[in-house]
């Protein structure tokens, strides 16, 4: 017979890949890649608002109002407080191992370029394919680029400011995606909090959670950061993260 937290958490794992599924349709079977990073586009500004939330300032302040929020939710159960702070301790390693690995290693490993970067070099701002640009530490390829925009006048001022930035900004490799990496992992959790914690219909409030996964990972296709193999790779990865930590016993002990 199957234990008790392994038959609730199975809405949480299918909403999950399902979620995964929805992405990998969308960004594979729409011509969403690269589409909307110019001024002229009405959503640019959007997009540009959700991909900031998968970034490292947007999990820090996410996992911050996890930790208000379930240390309020079991105030009255303060011997539950060591397995919390196990559960959230396990999070935040677990999302800067990720994040680690993916950025210092797996990316420099594969040396996948990124499409804006691509798109730069087919409009002439970095030359000779690149290469001198594909060689600098990442720091300097953000002063590169940042001093290559300075002094151009021309399309690339096309180019939605913010979104131009974050060009400069995530001036490393590809492949995979940490922002997809960081939605699908801390979406998991985040519905797999709601569903527990929320009572009766709101608990299905933990939908939305999933909803913002999908559209961070998708931001970064549109604005020209991420192929849709490194978003649906990304997401694989923190989804997968995810499930294996709901699937330990004394995280689900907390919500007994």
């Amino acid at each position: 017979m199957k234990s008790k937290f392994l038959n609730n958490n199975i809405y949480i794992y299918i909403s999950a890949v399902i979620s995964f599924l929805i992405l990998t349709s969308i960004v594979f079977l729409f011509p969403v890649e690269f589409s909307g990073y110019k001024k002229t586009d009405v959503l640019a500004p959007v997009w540009y608002a959700i991909t900031e939330t998968g970034g490292w300032e947007g999990w820090i302040f996410i996992f911050i109002i996890l930790l208000l929020y379930l240390l309020i939710y079991f105030k009255k159960s303060p011997k539950k407080y060591i397995n919390i702070i196990f559960f959230l301790g396990l999070i935040l390693f677990t999302q800067i191992l990720l994040a680690g690995v993916s950025q210092f290693y797996v990316k420099n490993l594969l040396h996948r370029p990124r499409p804006a970067q691509l798109f730069l070099i087919e409009k002439g701002y970095l030359k000779n394919d690149g290469q001198e640009f594909f060689a600098m530490s990442m720091i300097e390829r953000r002063k590169y680029l940042h001093q290559v925009i300075k002094e151009t006048d021309d399309s690339i001022k096309d180019i939605y400011p913010p979104i131009l930035n974050n060009w400069i900004y995530d001036s490393g490799f590809s492949f995979p995606s940490g922002h997809s990496q960081t939605g699908f992992f801390l979406g998991t959790m985040i519905a797999y909090i709601l569903f527990k914690t929320l009572r009766n219909k709101s608990k299905y409030f933990f939908i939305a959670a999933f909803l913002w996964a999908i559209l961070v990972a998708l931001s970064r296709v549109v604005i020209g950061i991420h192929y849709p193999v490194d978003v649906t790779a990304g997401a694989l990865i923190g989804m997968s993260a995810a499930i294996i930590i709901l699937s330990l016993k004394r995280v689900n002990n907390i919500f007994a």
